[in-house]
């Protein structure tokens, strides 16, 4: 017997073909973390329903469940973010986004991270020329919601304010908090397991922590501060996630082009 209809919002972060002409859908929602339901006959020609089989749309969505399964009833799109399509670079960072989203969006924060995808998305397709930030900055905002990654404040030795002007390079650890100036590096202070970063890279992962969602993807950096931060994140996140995460913009990443050789 089937339930009670369920409203909510959702994005839509993957869906697969189920059976012949059904899909099954993943959406991260506000308050339910990630769901997945069918939707039934959306692969048929001129269903009604067919755009839910498009990721990374914001829609209004209604699912009823029946012997433990949910099923759409009704869906609606709110924004399709339709440009992330049509650019490779953008593709892959989205890809990227949602597989992190799947992996670890439970309810005990799921309106943050469900708040997260849609400004990430939406943000990513109407700026598809700042991919690599967009995704870097995804990347550590993630990691501080899930209590892995935090602000960048002071040496961890001698307790000195980093120093945003300054042209020395910090040694920070993956995985962690610890941060180590140049005077402490100087003076022998051990530091196996670290980083070097400059002090602007910093400062960068402090906005992308602290700020609101609407403004974290909005800055403009220059292509080796871009770099830079692309590279931290990503390893930061593979050792927090304990997962190879590939770069996303490295040709390599790539599948190769049948014909060209």
């Amino acid at each position: 017997m089937a339930s009670d209809p369920m409203s909510f919002k959702g994005v839509i972060l993957r869906s697969s073909e189920f059976k012949d002409k059904d899909r099954l859908v993943k959406v991260i929602t506000p308050d339910r973390g990630v769901v997945e339901f069918c939707a039934k006959g959306t692969g048929k020609q001129g269903s009604r329903f067919s755009f839910i089989s498009m990721p990374y749309m914001l829609c209004d969505i209604v699912i009823t469940e029946s012997h433990g399964f949910y099923y759409l009833k009704d869906a609606s799109i709110i924004e399709s973010n339709a440009e992330i399509m049509k650019d490779l670079d953008a593709m892959m960072t989205a890809s990227h986004m949602a597989s992190c989203l799947i992996d670890c969006a439970t309810a005990d924060v799921s309106r943050e991270l469900y708040e997260l995808a849609v400004y990430a998305f939406y943000s990513l397709s109407v700026n598809i020329e700042k991919a690599r930030l967009i995704y870097s900055a995804f990347n550590w905002r993630l990691l501080v919601l899930l209590g892995f990654a935090s602000e960048y404040d002071r040496c961890t030795s001698c307790g000195e304010k980093i120093d945003e002007k300054s042209e020395n390079k910090y040694k920070i650890k993956l995985g962690g908090g610890y941060v180590i100036c140049s005077k402490c590096i100087s003076s022998g202070y051990k530091t196996d397991g670290y980083r070097f970063l400059p002090a602007r890279v910093m400062i960068s992962l402090n906005y992308f922590a602290s700020m609101p969602l609407n403004q974290i993807f909005s800055v403009r950096c220059d292509s080796k501060l871009q770099a830079d931060l692309c590279d931290y994140t990503r390893e930061f996140l593979s050792v927090m996630f304990e997962k190879d995460y590939k770069d996303p913009f490295s040709s390599l990443s790539y599948p190769p082009v049948l014909g060209i050789k």
